[in-house]
Formats: C-alpha cells, structure tokens, sequence
C-alpha cells in the first residue's frame, strides 16, 4: 500500500486510519511481525505523505476520521475544518 500510485490524480481522500481502540500497535503487529512498535505512527506519517504527493493541479480534498490528537499530528498537516463526533461513548473528530 506504502508505494501505491493511483493512475490519476485524486480529488478526494477518506479515510479511517488506525488509531487507539480501532486498531493497536500490537494487533499491527500480529498481522505483520516485521512492524516495529511504531508502525500505527509510521502509517499515519504514510499517509500525510501520500496526500501530499498524490494532489494534482486542482487540489485534493482530505478527510481523516481521528479518535487520537497526538497520532493526527502525525499526518503533519494543518486541518482547514473539524467536525466533532460521538461514536457509541469515543470522542471522534473529521478531520478536513
């Protein structure tokens, strides 16, 4: 997935990437030994860097659903919009 190129430029990106109580290091981990014990860190690193590299000419417009501050910095972006969620008692956030 690290090294997917899609065959033209997206317009718009949603995603639900790992975080907290979604999925955990140690579960990344079982699916992939290799991973180290940054690997929830390093995926969301991955995929600031995958926006950033797959806007086109007209932009692309990101939305990144975040129940972890600290792991949303990792995106190393700023967040033009934030939409606050409930989700069965977990404090979520869209992210724009």
């Amino acid at each position: 997935v690290a090294d997917y190129v899609p065959p033209e430029a997206p317009t718009l990106v949603v995603t639900n990437p790992p975080w907290d109580r979604r999925l955990s290091s140690a579960r990344i981990r079982e699916r992939a030994p290799e991973a180290g014990p940054d690997a929830v860190v390093e995926s969301w690193a991955a995929l600031g860097r995958f926006v950033k590299a797959s806007a086109g000419p007209d932009g692309l417009q990101a939305w990144v659903l975040s129940g972890n501050a600290d792991l949303t910095r990792h995106l190393r972006m700023r967040a033009s919009s934030k939409l606050p969620i409930d989700h069965a008692g977990v404090d979520l956030r869209w992210i724009e």
